[in-house]
């Protein structure tokens, strides 16, 4: 299989490699998206001192199941993957900081997002591992690590939990309607020009007016 190797500051090289070989309990992926995450683009341009020469770089993944050793997984299943999960056990897990995990890197996404096919470690399946709806693109799904930083920094500020559910309220009954790529472009719009995304559906004219107000009143009062 091709991986993109990042050998120092400047080059990253396209090579082939052998494709990994899952043991009970792992999961195979092909790597269908994977988006640059500004640790690439760093690490590129002037290295990481965590991020040795010869790695694979990407981590923000989306793909298909292509050899499942794991129950809740099946072969062409759409999936996207966290990059890495934590234990529980060490001291910044118990004290509740899983993203300080001191053994994280023993559940990572191998060899890493910018290689055709990926191997999922067992801990990293069992709760990093989610299945991605039809209607949905790869490119978007990529999308779900970044998009779940943005929630978690969210929610630790005073009004983030409020801004969190008000926008969700509005993407939830949208998407399965005018589809998840659009409603993204949406809610991009919404935050460039600083409008709600209601705003920003209307005038995009996506839904007859009393269809979209239909569709978002119903979601806010029934919590459906």
């Amino acid at each position: 299989m091709k991986v993109a190797r990042y050998m120092e500051p400047g080059r990253i090289v396209v090579e082939e490699t052998e494709r990994p070989v899952i043991s009970d309990g792992e999961v195979l992926v092909r790597m269908r998206a994977c988006g640059v995450c500004g640790t690439d683009v760093k690490t590129y341009q002037r290295g990481h001192p965590l991020i040795q020469p010869g790695s694979v770089l990407g981590h923000e993944v989306a793909g298909d199941v292509v050899e499942s050793r794991h129950p809740r997984f099946g072969v062409d299943m759409r999936v996207a993957v966290a990059p890495y999960t934590s234990c529980g056990e060490c001291a910044e897990c118990r004290r509740g900081h899983p993203s300080l995990c001191s053994n994280r890197g023993e559940a990572f996404l191998q060899p890493g997002g910018f290689a055709e096919f990926l191997r999922v470690p067992r801990r990293l399946a069992d709760v990093g591992l989610y299945h991605v709806p039809d209607g949905m693109s790869y490119e978007v799904a990529s999308l779900a690590e970044p998009l779940a930083c943005c929630v978690h920094g969210l929610e630790a500020t005073e009004n983030g939990p409020r801004m969190v559910e008000e926008g969700l309220s509005i993407a939830t009954p949208l998407a399965p309607v005018i589809g998840y790529d659009r409603t993204a472009e949406l809610a991009n719009e919404a935050f460039r020009t600083r409008k709600t995304v209601r705003e920003v559906a209307r005038e995009a004219g996506v839904l007859p007016e009393a269809e979209l107000d239909r569709l978002l009143d119903a979601k806010r009062m029934t919590g459906a």
